[in-house]
């Protein structure tokens, strides 16, 4: 009995390391502390949405489009073209991120921190009633590369007593535009730090939703394997608390490639129903002979 409870001892913990050393994300574990700006490193908190605006030739009714512009939360205008997700604000230093959100989360920083976690450090997010059932609170990994029909475990641990969600959020960069090109190439590399030259467009999400318990921390885990149709280059996590005041801790985050033989046995337990969700590299079925 001994010697089993020894030997499982060491299973479990020869699991945990693997993935730890497999994880692809920077300080998944929150115990590197914070950078210059008082974030995690590795992590962003200071972060920024975007808002389309558009210039009419007559405003008042709306008619007669001249252009398009960007503008960010902190009021600064980035011209005719969108800045995409993992540039950085010339103005305020902070990330874009996917939302469309104005300036919701120009003061998100302030509601991030590091306190204790599951393990050592974690990272806490705490938020009012105004912004926990408007915004919310969230924090951003830095990005990572995606090898194509790969697939991916993402898991965290959590407790707090907010909703909450976990997102892997996918990108596929977009047809060379040379303007956009141009345009980005000119940037200073504190604009681009991760230097996308070309645009991102998100196209697949992989979620995790959690049923947090306040009292105790919880592994949540989920994976998935890329589609055809939602292709994508790069990623990066997104740890996400809202719907009223209090608090939400996260800890021992990570984003794992899947082996060869998990992949098979996840698509062996996933089959596709839908030629438009078949797996990377699976060819489309013929539309003829009804394949």
């Amino acid at each position: 009995m001994r010697n089993s409870f020894w030997i499982t001892a060491v299973i479990l913990l020869t699991s945990a390391s693997s993935i730890f050393a497999q994880n692809l994300l920077v300080n998944g574990n929150f115990e590197k502390g914070t950078n210059d700006q008082g974030e995690p490193v590795g992590w962003h908190s200071r972060i920024t949405g975007v808002i389309t605006l558009s210039e009419y030739k007559d405003p008042d009714k709306k008619k007669g489009l001249l252009y398009k512009h960007f503008r960010d939360g902190c009021g600064y205008d980035w011209g005719r073209i969108r800045p995409w997700p993992g540039l950085f604000c010339p103005q305020c230093g902070q990330m874009i991120t996917t939302e469309e959100s104005a300036d919701w989360y120009v003061e998100n920083y302030k509601r991030v921190s590091l306190g204790e976690g599951k393990t050592g450090q974690g990272v806490l997010l705490k938020m009012d009633t105004f912004v926990g059932e408007n915004q919310g609170v969230r924090v951003c990994s830095d990005f990572m590369k995606a090898e194509k029909g790969a697939g991916y475990e993402i898991g965290v641990d959590i407790k707090g007593e907010l909703s909450t969600q976990v997102f892997l959020e996918c990108f596929q960069f977009m047809p060379e535009d040379k303007v956009a090109s141009e345009w980005v190439s000119g940037l200073p590399e504190k604009v681009n730090p991760f230097k996308h030259t070309m645009k991102l467009k998100r196209t697949a999400r992989l979620h995790i939703y959690p049923n947090v318990d306040g009292s105790k921390w919880t592994h949540y885990v989920d994976r998935d394997v890329m589609r055809e149709e939602k292709q994508f280059d790069v990623m990066y996590v997104t740890l996400y608390g809202y719907g009223k005041a209090g608090e939400v801790s996260f800890d021992n985050a990570f984003v794992r490639k899947l082996t060869a033989a998990e992949v098979a046995a996840y698509k062996k337990e996933n089959p596709v129903k839908e030629d438009r969700f078949r797996y990377y590299g699976t060819p489309k079925k013929s539309s003829r002979s009804g394949k």
